[in-house]
C-alpha cells in the first residue's frame, strides 16, 4: 500500500466514523479516531491486549464504533504511555474484544429454574446437594 492509498484509506474511514457519531464527538475523540484510522491500513496483525488485530478487524471497528465506545476509550488516557498511538490501539482492542465475547455468549441457552427452586431458600450447603446442576 503506498502513502497515498493509505492516506485516502485514512480519510475515507475519518469521514464514515464522523457521519454516524457527528461532528461535535469526531472533534472531541480526533486522536482517537485518527489511531483508528491509521490501524485500519495495517498489512499484518499485530497483537494488542491479548487479542490479534488485522486491517480487517481493524475496518470492522470502524464501521461500528460508537460515540460511546470512543467515550469509553478516551477516558482511559488520562494516564501518560510511552507509545500513546499503541496505548490508544490497545484500548479500541479491548472494546473490540469486549463486543465480540458479548456476541459469542448469545450462542449459550440460560438455564430455566423451575417455579420451587426460585421459591425455595437455601440455608445450609447440604439443602443443595439434591439439586440436579
Amino acid at each position: 500500500m503506498t502513502t497515498f492509498d493509505r492516506k485516502t484509506t485514512e480519510k475515507l474511514i475519518e469521514s464514515n466514523i464522523r457521519s454516524r457519531v457527528g461532528d461535535e464527538a469526531f472533534a472531541s475523540y480526533a486522536e482517537i479516531i485518527a489511531a483508528l484510522a491509521y490501524a485500519c491500513t495495517f498489512k499484518n496483525p499485530r497483537r494488542f491486549a491479548d487479542m490479534d488485530m488485522d486491517g480487517c478487524k481493524w475496518q470492522d471497528l470502524a464501521t461500528t464504533i460508537t460515540a460511546q465506545e470512543l467515550k469509553t476509550v478516551n477516558a482511559c488516557l488520562n494516564c501518560r504511555a510511552n507509545n500513546r498511538l499503541f496505548f490508544i490501539l490497545g484500548c479500541l482492542t479491548r472494546v473490540y474484544s469486549r463486543r465480540k465475547s458479548a456476541i459469542s455468549k448469545q450462542n449459550f441457552v440460560q438455564r430455566r429454574y423451575t417455579k420451587a427452586e426460585l421459591e425455595s431458600v437455601y440455608t445450609s450447603i447440604d439443602s443443595l446437594k439434591d439439586i440436579e446442576w
